[in-house]
Parts: C-alpha cells; sequence; structure tokens
C-alpha cells in the first residue's frame, strides 16, 4: 500500500489549492489489486471510490485516514461503495457536507453529495480544456449536457451561444448555477428533453460550429448507445455549419477506438477525423479501449462516399 500513498501524493501535490482532480485511477487496471478503486482531491476533501468489493477495502479506508491526517490540504475524506445501489456517501473524517464549490482549469463547478455521481466527470478535464480552446464566436449544442461543464468551458472560451440538451431537469438547474458561477457573455439555452424524441427540434436550432456529444454509457429508458448513436450521427449534417467540429465521446468498455470511429465512418461520412484527445496523465489504461474515448471531427464539405 506504500506505493497507493506515494502515488496519491504526486499527484496532489501536483493540483492546486481548491482544485478537483483524479490522484489515483486504478480503474485503469495498470495496478494488479487496486482495480476497483478511484482517488480523487475534491478541494479540501478525500474522495474513494470502490466500485466492486474488495478483500482490502478497510485496509486502504486505514491507509486514507492516515494521509488525510497528515496532509494539512485535505479536512475530510469521504467513501462511495458503488456496487451498493443508490449508496449514499460516507463521511469517515469531517462533517457531513451537501455543495462544494471546486475549480478546475481555473474555473468553478458545483459539486453535490446528495447521490451516487457529484457532478463533474474528472477524466474529461482534457475534453473540457479543448472546447475553452475552440469556442471562441461559437454557437455551443451541448447534448446530454448533465450540468453543463461543457458550457462552463464555452463561456470561458468566448462562445456567442450554447444550446444545452439533458432529459434531467435537477442536471440543468446545478448548470445554471454552474455557469452563473463563471464570468462571460454567452448566451445559454436549456432543453430538458428526450435527445432522441428531440432530434427536429435540434435541426431547427441550428447550426451550430461546435457540437459535443456525450451520452451516458447507459440510460435504458432513453438512450441506447448501439441503437441511437448511429441516429444522432446520420442526422447531424443537418444541424452543423460548415467547418463545424465536433466532440463524439464514448466510455462504453466495450466499444473500441476502432468501433467508434467505424460507426461515424459508417454514418456521417461527411466528418473528418481529426484527433483522440489523450486523458490526463494520471489516467493509465492497461487497454486504451477500455477508458473514456474522446474523438475530434470537423465538418467535411466533400466527404468521400463509403466503401
Amino acid at each position: 500500500m506504500s506505493f497507493l500513498i506515494e502515488t496519491c501524493k504526486k499527484w496532489l501535490n501536483a493540483t492546486e489549492v481548491g482544485e478537483a482532480a483524479r490522484i489515483f485511477h486504478g480503474r485503469g487496471r495498470c495496478y494488479q489489486g487496486l482495480e476497483q478503486i478511484n482517488i480523487e482531491i475534491l478541494g479540501n476533501i478525500l474522495s474513494l471510490i470502490v466500485y466492486k468489493p474488495i478483500e482490502s477495502e478497510t485496509t486502504i479506508i486505514e491507509q486514507m485516514k492516515g494521509f488525510v491526517d497528515a496532509n494539512d490540504r485535505l479536512s475530510s475524506f469521504v467513501v462511495q461503495r458503488r456496487y451498493i445501489m443508490e449508496s449514499p456517501w460516507q463521511w469517515v473524517i469531517g462533517e457531513p457536507q451537501s455543495d462544494l464549490w471546486i475549480k478546475e482549469n481555473n474555473l468553478s463547478y458545483l459539486l453535490t453529495f446528495d447521490r451516487q455521481n457529484q457532478g463533474l466527470f474528472l477524466d474529461m478535464k482534457n475534453g473540457r480544456q479543448w472546447v475553452l480552446d475552440h469556442s471562441k464566436g461559437s454557437r455551443v449544442l451541448n447534448l446530454f449536457s448533465y450540468t453543463c461543464g461543457f458550457a462552463v468551458s464555452a463561456q470561458a472560451g468566448g462562445a456567442l451561444e450554447t444550446v444545452n440538451f439533458d432529459i434531467s431537469k435537477a442536471a440543468l438547474s446545478r448548470g445554471k448555477r454552474n455557469l452563473a458561477e463563471n464570468p462571460g457573455n454567452t448566451k445559454h439555452r436549456f432543453f430538458s428533453h428526450n435527445i432522441m424524441k428531440s432530434l427536429g427540434k435540434i435541426d431547427n436550432l441550428g447550426p451550430f460550429d461546435l457540437v459535443i456529444i456525450d451520452p451516458p454509457s447507459r440510460q435504458p429508458k432513453s438512450f441506447n448507445p448501439k441503437k441511437d448513436y448511429p441516429k444522432i450521427l446520420r442526422r447531424s449534417q443537418e444541424f452543423l455549419s460548415e467547418s463545424a467540429q465536433l466532440l463524439v465521446v464514448d466510455n462504453d468498455p466495450d466499444v473500441s477506438v476502432q468501433d467508434l470511429q467505424l460507426m461515424v465512418q459508417q454514418n456521417a461520412p461527411w466528418l473528418k477525423f481529426e484527433e483522440h484527445l489523450a486523458l490526463p496523465e494520471v489516467i493509465q489504461e492497461k487497454n486504451s479501449n477500455m477508458g473514456l474515448k474522446t474523438l475530434v471531427y470537423v465538418h467535411d464539405l466533400m466527404p468521400k462516399p463509403n466503401t
């Protein structure tokens, strides 16, 4: 376990005070015996996420308690057991908190501890930075927007407008709070709709210069990735401006990078592949297909036919 402590020290020291970041990524399966945990720093809180029961869970918790006690930057320690349905956050050290504002890329985001996900997926840090760097003067379509992290980045990057779709009104409400907390003059629109029943509305709201498609891995009642992702791609040309850019995201371990690229090629041949965004350095994957995949495409006005 000394390896775990040293790794956490290394990446904690690489973060700014008040920042949120992953500091240990066991889920990449690069560290034997630690494949079912991730550890994150959330401001002054250390968060341990356990995805499946492991024999060493009690030992890891004790190690992390010592790590928090020995570090002046940390005042609280929470555990989230994803293998228990609707499991609450366990506050091992510190008083329970409901809301917490943190920083990432010098922008502010609200985290909450009243449900499984705290409100910001930290493996997408580089994707949010990419949007910040590429959104100036753009109309941005943010599909499956959750708490509008991409819209916050677009606003900071000088976007003219963001249009945010998510089925959850609660997530969009938190997104509005995130946007209000950050500087910028971007216009924002919010639609709490089932995206698969709103493709015509999306077409009418276009064209867009930058489009983000970041669906959940599983949302049984409203989104089936294998069936519905291609439907969105097939409609994409109808809401794209000339030379529009897209982020095509997938977090399903059963879908490889090559599978995702083939799906785009077959369903949206007007899209030209540009790059595969790297993950934050701390996030090492034994198999790159298992983790988050964020692909950049550009609207090609002279697409080659499928062969």
